[in-house]
């Protein structure tokens, strides 16, 4: 086994994650942990653009490279950064290969891949297995590589000015004042991440608040999930469809200032995480798609998932129930109310 890094050295350091935004909110906390061991480690994310809204101003990063934005490659990016170490929290071959082929002196990533070789730290831990959060896993390469526990802090970032006056000329000068009038927001999509309540269960839920309760409701969502956000707001006419409408950087100052955030699984649940806003999501059970290894870092979360179920056939409990449909409008109804309450 090799043996730890100096936690006195002054490293270069990247962290590589070029997928979603969930999966980066999840990376994040590596950052400060890197910085409690030694704030004079130098920290670069290595990242997809589409972040960039949730990256701007993050506190215990110094640098971040868009890669599909670089006119550099990969290996070139490590050549002329000259990194001292680059972890790997979800490693893809082509990016340990352009590590490896640059000579990056210290390639931390898991050691259960056909292609782990590339890595000279390796860290032998099955995600697959799902017995900690996604962001714990990630904490756990600088565990290893430094011999130190690192506490898992919540990360916590803010709107911008740019996104928030945006916004407020596209909600208040049509729909309502985002500043004076209260609003919770309903998004039914996921990107297929994981296996998903209905959105005419979406729409139920949403006609039974309003029946119940003066305040607006928003429903969001890509401009790909046209259809499904129709399919809520089709039930629940009193609804305000804004799926498409929004960029990124508006949809985080939509989320700041709602009072509840209902969702699937997906990254902007976890936007509403980082912003201090009570949220309700929704999960299937099997363990590498549910919540306990895709959960949000909150305690203002409300976790609602499939109840525990048996096959009456073979008279015995099913391990693992993921039909979203046996979660109850109902449930999620009176789980809300308390909130808005």
């Amino acid at each position: 086994m090799k043996s730890s890094l100096n936690r006195e050295k002054s490293y270069n350091i990247a962290i590589l994650r070029t997928d979603g935004l969930g999966d980066m909110l999840l990376t994040l906390p590596m950052c400060k942990a890197l910085k409690k061991i030694n704030n004079e480690f130098h920290i670069t994310l290595l990242a997809s653009s589409y972040c960039a809204p949730i990256l701007e101003n993050y506190p215990f990063v110094d640098k971040v490279i868009y890669v599909d934005k670089s006119l550099n490659s990969l290996c070139n990016i490590f050549r002329k950064s000259k990194f001292d170490i680059v972890y790997f929290p979800r490693p893809k071959f082509e990016e340990a290969l352009a590590a490896y082929v640059s000579f990056v002196k210290h390639r931390i990533g898991t050691g259960y891949r056909w292609y782990s070789f590339l890595f000279n730290r390796k860290i032998y831990e099955h995600r697959k297995d799902s017995i900690f959060n996604e962001a714990e896993y990630n904490l756990h390469l600088i565990e290893q590589s430094f011999n130190v526990k690192a506490d898992l802090e919540p990360v916590k970032i803010e709107p911008s000015d740019a996104g928030l006056n945006s916004l407020k000329k596209k909600i208040s000068d049509i729909y309502f004042d985002i500043e004076k009038e209260d609003y919770i927001i309903l998004h039914p999509g996921s990107k297929s991440s994981a296996k998903d309540w209905a959105a005419s269960n979406f729409g139920y839920l949403a006609a039974e608040i309003a029946k119940e309760k003066r305040i607006n409701i928003l429903i969001t969502g890509i401009a790909g999930e046209f259809e499904l956000c129709g399919a809520v707001n089709s039930i629940c006419n009193e609804a305000i469809n804004l799926c498409g409408k929004l960029s990124l950087e508006e949809t985080i100052a939509l989320i700041s200032k709602s009072k509840l955030f209902i969702s699937n699984s997906t990254g902007v649940l976890h936007i509403a995480a980082a912003l201090s806003i009570p949220l309700i999501g929704l999960y299937p059970n099997t363990p590498h798609i549910s919540s306990r290894r895709w959960g949000p870092l909150s305690d203002l979360a409300t976790i609602i998932s499939p109840p525990k179920t048996s096959d009456k056939e073979y008279n015995k409990e099913i391990e693992y129930n993921d039909d979203m449909s046996q979660i109850t409008v109902q449930a999620v109804f009176e789980e809300a109310m308390k909130y808005l309450k």
